[in-house]
């Protein structure tokens, strides 16, 4: 399932509301919580989000910190990442067929609306999604720039 809702029409107060769930567990922010199954959380209570921010933070928040730029610094960190990536000649976090699937959602939305039910997402990558790949998840790699 992909979901985005991105309202700039309606009126309501401005919010960084985001939300990031699984399985096992969510993430939800403004304000910052979190529920999950593999931090031991059992009792379907929210927690609060700094302990494990602290535990967990990515090493690319770490390494480069909020060195300005918008929406807190994610705006340098993301463009940061992809020059350091293409320097390295590796693979992008973000590919072309993550970046097929975000931008089919607003055509196949419409397309439901039109038809009035659910459509398939295609599958952009033929059947190699269950390969794995590299992404944000993958180790520090080296780089002299960091020295």
């Amino acid at each position: 399932m992909i979901r985005v809702d991105h309202d700039v029409n309606t009126p309501h107060p401005q919010t960084r509301a985001n939300t990031l769930a699984g399985t096992r567990g969510v993430w939800m922010s403004d304000p910052q919580r979190i529920y999950l199954e593999s931090l031991g959380h059992d009792d379907h209570a929210w927690r609060d989000f700094d302990e494990a921010y602290e535990k967990y933070d990515h090493w690319l928040w770490k390494e480069i910190g909020d060195e300005g730029g918008g929406h807190g610094g994610m705006d340098y960190i993301l463009q940061w990442r992809t020059i350091q990536l293409m320097r390295l000649g590796l693979t992008p976090d973000i590919d072309v067929y993550d970046s097929a699937s975000l931008s089919s959602v607003v055509p196949l939305s419409e397309r439901s609306l039109e038809s009035g039910g659910t459509v398939p997402v295609p599958d952009f990558t033929r059947g190699h999604w269950k390969d794995a790949r590299p992404g944000l998840e993958r180790e520090q790699p080296e780089d002299p720039e960091l020295d």
